[in-house]
């Protein structure tokens, strides 16, 4: 026969004993909160704390340790030890929503170089980056009842490829001078080599995966009624999205129209300029990628510039083909006064340069930022601490110290 250790328990000494369970609880799985996401990781309350359950057998003279066998009648004890369950593994939950929420502490000194440069700690303050990242993902491809966004998904990968075509021309028709300027930065001055028309194929479908992410991430954020986005838009950029919606709510999409609508958008995200009312969605967006959900805490330079150097590649072929349809190339003369590359100048000399109030300038200059801080770095650190140096995560893998030094006694 085996019964709870609780049962050998004189009812006068019950209450003692809930509050010694309750107090070996806040002992062994601390709730206390950390400065921004560092927050450590804590593993099923509901498992520890069961495990502390423990048999006895009343014949004999020593006791087993295991888990209690579940008895079809609770006594009010066991209501008691469950209760205490449910509101650990409600702790448990709310820890983990608030491992991902932002909080500025106003500390300045305490972040690094990097994180001082990028501002995220301030720009994302009181933010859940889990649900800013669950904004970001990819609508599935059920046919039956599909997701109306996949159809937006799949118009940016045949606008991307038809911004790509559009470069490959330019190197076609011998228009390399227009992708040495591509390739620039600069008002004054062409780069000394053009636009490479030679990058791996996973590379390009990267990079398109971050239009994709972005277009996922200013639709869906459109509806935020509770604030707990903030992303912002001009009038103009609603308009344009709402008529990307429309679209979507026909009974026949056409695919065409749909496309001109995407690349629309797209072109008044890339325009924004940094003085309107509205902050850029896109350069909020592109804070969004800087943090790992996984990792739960914010990219290294080394980890981050390849996004950058995406968006900033993203940024360059649409409003390359923007500027010089590949469509009205054949019989450019006949369209327009200007040639090709006067044509392309006058968006490449204020969208595409440093020293101008558009996304792309702070693109650029944060990715050069992030070149130089990472040289002397090796790769990411694999090795963390909580903000309490209570737990060493390799990986992103907890190891609690107070249960180390257990382990290490016996």
């Amino acid at each position: 026969m085996s019964v709870s250790i609780l049962d050998a328990i004189p009812a006068v000494l019950l209450p003692v004993a809930c509050v010694s369970i309750i107090m070996l609880i806040r002992t062994m799985f601390p709730m206390t909160s950390s400065t921004g996401n560092q927050q450590p990781f804590r593993h099923s309350l509901m498992d520890n704390i069961e495990s502390m359950i423990i048999h006895i057998y009343t014949d004999g003279r020593y006791f087993a340790i295991g888990r209690l066998v579940a008895e079809t009648d609770q006594t009010q004890t066991d209501i008691l030890i469950q209760q205490l369950l449910d509101r650990a593994e409600e702790l448990e939950n709310e820890a983990e929503r608030h491992m991902y929420e932002i909080h500025d502490q106003g500390i300045l000194e305490e972040l690094t170089p990097w994180m001082r440069r990028t501002g995220w700690i301030g720009r994302f303050d009181g933010r859940d980056m889990k649900v800013l990242n669950d904004l970001l993902s990819e609508p599935k491809r059920n046919v039956e009842n599909r997701d109306k966004l996949r159809f937006v998904w799949e118009s940016v990968e045949r606008m991307m490829k038809q911004c790509w075509d559009s470069v490959n021309d330019c190197w076609n028709r011998d228009w390399k001078l227009i992708l040495h300027w591509l390739a620039s930065d600069s008002k004054t001055e062409p780069d000394a080599a053009p636009f490479s028309i030679y990058m791996d194929r996973k590379t390009r479908k990267r990079y398109t995966g971050y239009w994709q992410q972005f277009m996922m991430f200013v639709l869906r954020g459109l509806d935020d009624a509770d604030d707990q986005y903030g992303i912002e838009y001009t009038e103009l950029q609603k308009r344009a999205l709402g008529e990307i919606n429309r679209e979507l709510w026909e009974d026949d999409i056409n695919e065409v129209e749909l496309d001109k609508k995407v690349t629309t958008a797209s072109l008044l995200f890339i325009q924004h300029r940094s003085f309107a009312k509205r902050r850029s969605a896109l350069l909020y967006f592109s804070g969004v990628l800087g943090f790992h959900v996984g990792w739960k805490r914010w990219k290294g330079p080394g980890d981050y510039t390849t996004i950058l150097a995406g968006l900033q590649w993203i940024l360059r072929i649409v409003l390359l083909e923007s500027a010089i349809p590949k469509d009205d190339r054949d019989e450019w003369d006949e369209k327009y006064q200007e040639d090709p590359l006067q044509q392309f100048r006058q968006s490449h000399d204020i969208f595409l340069v440093t020293g101008e109030p558009y996304p792309y300038d702070q693109i650029h200059s944060l990715l050069n930022y992030g070149l130089r801080a990472s040289i002397n770095v090796i790769t990411r650190s694999r090795i963390g601490w909580s903000a309490d140096e209570s737990i060493l995560y390799l990986d992103g893998r907890p190891l609690k110290m107070e249960k180390w030094k257990r382990l290490t006694i016996f």
